[in-house]
This record gives C-alpha cells, structure tokens and sequence, in this order.
C-alpha cells in the first residue's frame, strides 16, 4: 500500500481578503468615453502617475529634465531680423509673465506642465481671455494632465475631476465660432451659451497616438514594475520579521484541527507581531509502534540580498537611460564610468544638447508662435530660456591664456572673458605674440618684424604673413565678441 499524502495551507480560506485589503492595485479607467465624446489614450494615466510615487529614480529624473528645461529662468530676446523692436511690448509681457494668475508664479506653471509632459507624455496650459473670447491673454494656469482627455474629433478638450466636466477649444480658435462654446449648451440662446477657455497642448510625438503624446520612460516600464515588486517582497518579508516561508510536515500522523489553528495563530500574528516568540509542540504518541513526527522546514532561507541588488540596481540603470539623464545629475553611480571630472562634464554636455535643447526649442516655439505672437500679436520679442551651463571654468581659462599668448585676444578682452574687471594701463588693451624670449608687439612685428634682443632674426616675407595671419584672426575673434555682447545686452 503507498503512503497517502494529504496538503493543506493553513490561512488559505482567508488569502483573498487579507490580498484584497493591501492591494494598491489602479482601478480601471473611470472616464466615460462614449458619454464625454472623448479618445481613449494609449496608456491608463492613472497607473503612469503611480510610478512617480513608487519609482526614485523615475521622480528624479521627471524633475531633473523638468527643472533644466525651464526652471533656470528666462530672458526677452529680439528676432533675428528685427532692427527696432518696442520697448513697450517688452514691458507688457515682462507684466504678464511676472503675475500669470493669482496662484502660481510663471516658474511654478512650467515646472508642473512639464513634470506632466514627462510624466505622462502630455502638457497643458489653460490660457484665459476676455469675457468674450478676444484681445490679449489675461492669464495662464496649468491644468493637470491626469484630468484631461481630447476629443475625439480635435476640436477641444474635457477635463474630468470628482464626477465635474469642463469643456476647453483649441488656442487661437475663432471665438464666435459654434464650436468655440461649451457643446452642453447646444439647445440654449446664445446669450446663454458658455464660451470656453483655450488650451495649449504639449505633447511628447509616438507613433502609437495622433490624439496624445507618449512619455521617453515608457521602454523601461517593465523595469519600473519590477523595483516596485521586488520593494513590496520586501516590504512584505520585514513585516513578517524576516521569517521566511515553512512547511510543516507531519510524519506517521495527522495534526488536530486546534493544532492547526494555534500554528497558524502563530506564524500569521504572534510572529508578525514581535520577534522572538517560541513556538512548542507536543506530541502525544497514540497506540501502535508507529512514530508520529513534526518537522518545521523553512521552504527559502536565503534572501538573497545581492542578488535583489543587482536587480534593482540594473533597473534604476534602465530607467536613467531610457530619460537620459546623466547618473550625477540624480545621485546614481553609472556603470563603467571611472568617476573623472571629464566623464561627468561630457555626460552633462550630452544631455544638455541631445535631451534638454530640443526640449527647450519645442517649448520656445509654442509660446513664442502661439501665446507671444497669436495671443499678444508681438513679433519684435521672444521668450528664451536659460541654458545649462556646461563650462568648465578651468579649461576655459586656459584656452583664453592660450588666445592672450597669440595675440588672438588682448589682456582686456581675455579678462573680461572670465569675468574679471579690465586693466587701466594702456598695454593691457595691445595684442601681442608671447615668443621663447618674451612679449613682442604685433603691431610692431607688422610694420618691420622689429624683435626682441637675441631673438633669431626672420626673412620678412614670412613675418608678415604670420602677422597678417594672426590679425585677421584678431578680427574676426573681436568681432564675434561684439555679436555676443550686442546679444547678451538686447
């Protein structure tokens, strides 16, 4: 006869009750698509957000990307093209982007919009105008992408929150257009009828969607997934006081149902509740020569802790690239890198140019065409952001001391070049060439090669063309010097 085998988990006809009640699981789409007239986007909003608060890495870098393309301030620039642009379109929009609303400062509205924008692929800015749709922007506010669904014929969008729609028309549509006003007042007169406010739409282009922007993290959504699995098994494991899973065999017997119950009190309360608790177990032997034994067998002892390490470690490393931020930008050790000064200026330089500039270019282009030139009808200014600044203050400084030693640049000009005060005496404003015997003038090697004592003497014809040569590259260096001055003081 084989030996009979019997299985049971104890705490088994109450697993769905104790999963349901730690579940943080999103619940499905609460939008009415049919009713609002609206697109379903590609993605659960909803779920894209919950990463923001489960992810690290995934938050730091939405604020690093958010924070370098528009949180290091602005200027008001002139056009390329423009010879006389009005002092008092400057100052209008200097007002309007000092005071937006009465909420939130011109700063606060970016760093949201585009904390959506990465978060989410998809940022919104509400612009507000007259009572009758017309004249300048009064004020702007961001609106909170989560909430926000376009319809689906293109022409507005609605905002859902706490079971309240409200209906907004694309920026720059005709105002006395029907589908300028809100679609619920279809039946009412028209001076009943509610026009609606505009919206500025940012959005990140995927191939997947013409109605909604997708976000840059999305490739490293199974990483983003799995740090958060292996952070609630965690989670888990400790509140329980790192006891792992046991089974407890029972050999040549089987265990009472009150034996059952106070084990299961045991490993599901008093251990969960303090550590230390002793568990004993005695066993009456019944009649027979057959031995009755319990054994306790821990199913994983290990946790593994380097191998969970790894793991995480190989995601945060994912969800960096898949942003594109720079590992010190966000506190986070890249692989293989040797920790130099140099790597970590070219990884900025990569980021700078590759990630934030053609972000910044993006977010220019819709405020100057669309709220600059469409909503205030100025063309003599633009809005530009504020770059990165990516210098490296020492090689700088020694590619100037290169340049006052070619008499590219005068001592003046190399000091105001690293920012110093320039020089009263009249030599600090002459070029000259820096030669194994000295300092020698290029204005005086230009009108006869005259040369420094003990200085080997030159054929004139190569003098001069050496002079020359370094004077044309003194102009053209002094003349790009005056272009960026003209441009730092517009």
């Amino acid at each position: 006869m084989g030996n009979l085998v019997k299985a049971d988990i104890l705490g088994a006809g109450d697993a769905g009750a104790d999963a349901e009640i730690r579940s943080a699981q999103i619940p499905e789409d609460s939008w009415d698509y049919a009713k609002t007239g609206t697109r379903e986007p590609p993605y659960n909003l909803d779920a894209l957000c919950l990463f923001l608060e489960v992810s690290t890495w995934h938050y730091r870098c939405v604020k690093a990307k958010a924070i370098s393309t528009a949180g290091l301030g602005y200027d008001f620039v002139v056009p390329e093209g423009v010879k006389e642009p009005g002092a008092e379109h400057k100052a209008i929009l200097k007002a309007f982007f000092e005071h937006p609303n009465d909420e939130m400062t011109w700063g606060e509205i970016l760093e949201n919009v585009l904390t959506d924008f990465e978060a989410l692929g998809n940022g919104y800015f509400e612009v507000v105008r007259n009572r009758l749709g017309q004249g300048p922007p009064r004020a702007i506010y961001h609106v909170p992408a989560v909430t926000m669904r376009v319809r689906r014929d293109k022409k507005g969008f609605v905002q859902q929150r706490d079971n309240r729609m409200v209906h907004f028309r694309n920026f720059g549509s005709d105002p006395a257009s029907p589908d300028s006003f809100d679609p619920r007042d279809s039946e009412k007169t028209s001076s009943r009828r509610r026009l609606m406010n505009e919206i500025i739409h940012l959005k990140n282009y995927h191939p997947r969607s013409s109605y909604y922007g997708l976000p840059d993290f999305l490739p490293a959504l199974r990483a983003l997934v799995g740090n958060k699995k292996a952070g609630d098994f965690n989670i888990q494991f400790f509140e329980n006081n790192a006891v792992p899973q046991y089974a407890i065999l029972v050999k040549g017997g089987e265990l009472a149902k009150g034996t059952r119950k106070r084990i299961e009190e045991y490993f599901r309360t008093h251990i969960k509740g303090s550590a230390h608790k002793t568990l004993i177990l005695e066993i009456a032997q019944g009649e027979g020569d057959e031995k009755v034994e319990v054994e306790i067998k821990a199913l994983s002892v290990d946790m593994k802790d380097a191998s969970f390490q790894a793991f995480r470690s190989d995601n945060a490393e994912e969800i960096r690239v898949a942003h594109g931020v720079p590992g010190r930008l966000i506190g986070l050790t890249e692989k293989g890198g040797l920790g130099g000064a140099g790597e970590g200026t070219t990884q900025q330089e990569i980021f700078k140019y590759h990630v934030i500039e053609p972000k910044q270019t993006r977010l220019e282009y819709r405020i100057n065409n669309f709220l600059i030139k469409r909503g205030f009808g100025f063309e003599d200014w633009e809005l530009r952001f504020k770059e990165i600044d990516v210098t490296d203050e020492a090689k700088a400084s020694e590619i100037v001391d290169r340049l006052v030693r070619l008499g590219v640049f005068t001592i003046n000009e190399g000091r105001r070049e690293v920012g110093q005060k320039p020089l009263e005496h009249p030599g600090a404003n002459m070029p000259f060439l820096m030669t194994p015997m000295g300092p020698l003038s290029l204005d005086t090697l230009a009108e006869g090669g005259v040369r420094p004592p003990m200085m080997p003497a030159l054929p004139a014809a190569p003098g001069k063309g050496l002079a020359d040569s370094l004077l044309d590259l003194r102009q053209a260096v002094r003349e790009e010097i005056q272009k960026r001055e003209a441009g730092r003081q517009s």
